[in-house]
């Protein structure tokens, strides 16, 4: 656990104490318990409103144009661990899905695993495959509902972490959204932290 400072009005304290000293809880254990509480909510609504369709990508052909897709292993690690032994990028059910269709022949696609960071990438081979979508939990079987690319030159077994993307890019990704264009900049600098991971090994 990390030690976080946290500055709060004088008047919530109180407030925070009194629901402390009815719930026979410590001051940190009840912020414990908001701040896990707070972020799941958020999470909730970047997922129903960040799993929106990418507007289409007017760049030429030629231009690689760069991706951030999240594994969504909130949901289980079986997609995920499809994506890295397979080498594809993929997606599930409207609208998500149909950003796979975006990627063309050329885009570099980082994949990206919550609480963990980026672990992968590979280059986009434009071609989409569309196949069913099996429920890991209860095994229903969904049709046409898994889009995914295949992942040329796939580059894995790396971590760049949440903190050290915002290092390298000087920026804050949309890590949580199912699929994001992130600009060439960004993209160019993560593509350059993955080959310096890579070649220390």
């Amino acid at each position: 656990m990390t030690a976080v400072t946290l500055r709060i009005p004088d008047e919530e304290l109180i407030s925070l104490d009194e629901v402390a000293s009815e719930l026979n809880m410590t001051r940190q254990d009840v912020l414990a318990q908001f701040v896990s509480y707070g972020i799941n909510k958020a999470q909730e609504m970047i997922a129903k409103h960040g799993n929106q369709e990418i507007t289409p990508d007017n760049s030429p052909s030629n231009q690689t144009s760069y991706y951030l897709l999240n594994t969504n292993t909130q949901e289980g690690m079986r997609d995920q661990y499809n994506m890295l032994t397979q080498s594809c990028a993929a997606a599930f059910f409207d609208p998500a899905k149909r950003n796979i269709d975006r990627l063309k022949e050329g885009d570099r696609v980082f994949l990206y695993q919550n609480r963990v960071g980026i672990i992968a990438t590979g280059i986009a081979s434009g071609t989409t495959i569309i196949s069913d979508y099996i429920h890991e939990t209860d095994g229903n079987v969904y049709p046409n509902e898994t889009h995914c690319q295949k992942l040329d030159s796939l580059l894995k077994d790396f971590q760049i972490t949440l903190k050290s993307c915002k290092e390298i890019t000087k920026t804050n990704l949309p890590i949580l959204r199912a699929m994001s264009r992130i600009s060439e900049e960004q993209g160019k600098a993560l593509l350059q932290e993955v080959e310096r991971l890579k070649n220390q090994k």
